[in-house]
């Protein structure tokens, strides 16, 4: 099932920096503008990298209260400015790639 895989960890691993910029990018087209930082309103945001490959974005796990070892996965941005943080959940990017056949 499509679902099933979307919440793969694996699949989510594969992301690449490249195609997380190119998706932050994208977003910001629709917009029509740069993201302004919430707190600041700098347009300088900064994805961290892997601590296992400078070629992956970094990965933190949110727990689910009273869910002993389920998290949510998501793909931290950070404004270079002030450090005010952005979440974007990995399940809806990879499903992103997953569906223009790039992942």
């Amino acid at each position: 099932k499509l679902t099933e895989r979307l919440g793969d960890p694996e699949l989510a691993k594969k992301l690449t920096m490249l195609q997380l910029q190119e998706y932050f990018h994208n977003l910001e087209q629709k917009k029509g503008s740069d993201c302004l930082c919430p707190l600041c309103g700098s347009t300088h945001w900064y994805i961290p990298a892997s601590p296992d490959s400078i070629e992956h974005p970094l990965i933190l796990t949110m727990p689910i209260p009273a869910q002993k070892g389920i998290g949510i996965w998501v793909y931290p941005i950070y404004c270079k400015e002030c450090a005010h943080m952005i979440l974007l959940e990995a399940s809806q990017i990879v499903k992103h790639f997953v569906d223009a056949g790039k992942l």
